[in-house]
Order: structure tokens, then C-alpha cells, then sequence
């Protein structure tokens, strides 16, 4: 079973499996980060007691952010292989092409820094890229 139709970059897909082993490591360091805490606590009292200290026990919070994390770093890894779905590609001819052009009418750019004024100069840019 094939997993992705295509692959627009493949050898980005052997950069991000090379840098799987960062996402290996930085979980480690997620996991060695909540091991020191819970030493912390216990150095610092019993843990039942500590906890009852607490306002609000944040580590499923914690826990949470660090998975969402790795697996944020996994997805951004592949990523960069720009996986690509379907049967190819398929021109499809513009027919009506719709441009917004905004223009900022605050007090400011009716300073004279720029000659005769910025909206005067604004409004040149536009109607020269109209043209």
C-alpha cells in the first residue's frame, strides 16, 4: 500500500527521516524535563502535600503541549517531502481575474515626506499598475 502518490522533493523525505532522530531527542528531553520536577517536588516535600499546595496541577497540560509538539516537528519533517495526492496535475485556464487594491487614507499619509504626499504617490503607484 502507498502511502502518497508522489513525492515532489524526495530526498527532503531522507532529511527529515535523518531528523527524526531530533524529534527522538527532543521527547527525551521532554521526559527527562518532567522527571526533574517530580524529583523537585519530592526534594522539596512529600508530593501529596506539595500537590495540595498547588492551585492548578498543569502536568496533563504539560503533557499535552509535549505531544502536540513532537508531533508537530513529525509533520513539519514531512513535510518538506511535499507529499502530493491524486492522478497529476491539470491546467486550468483563468477567466476572470479579480485584483482588491487597498489604500491606507489615515491622517498620516498626507505628510509631505515624500513629493507631493504619500497618498498622492500611492495613488500614482496604483493607477501606474493599472495601466
Amino acid at each position: 500500500m502507498r502511502f502518497f502518490y508522489d513525492l515532489a522533493a524526495p530526498p527532503y523525505l531522507f532529511v527529515a527521516l535523518a531528523c527524526g532522530a531530533l524529534v527522538v531527542a527532543f521527547a527525551a528531553l521532554l521526559i527527562l524535563a518532567s522527571l526533574r520536577r517530580a524529583r523537585a517536588v519530592k526534594a522539596f516535600g512529600e508530593p501529596s502535600l506539595v500537590g495540595k499546595l498547588e492551585s492548578f496541577d498543569a502536568a496533563g497540560r504539560r503533557a499535552a503541549k509535549g505531544v502536540l509538539l513532537v508531533l508537530a516537528l513529525v509533520c513539519a519533517f514531512l513535510a518538506l517531502a511535499r507529499p502530493q495526492f491524486g492522478r497529476g496535475t491539470k491546467l486550468v485556464p483563468a477567466t476572470n481575474l479579480d485584483v482588491v487594491i487597498v489604500l491606507d487614507y489615515s491622517k498620516s499619509m498626507y505628510a509631505r515626506d515624500v513629493a507631493p504626499s504619500r497618498i498622492a504617490r500611492a495613488k500614482a503607484e496604483v493607477g501606474r499598475l493599472i495601466r
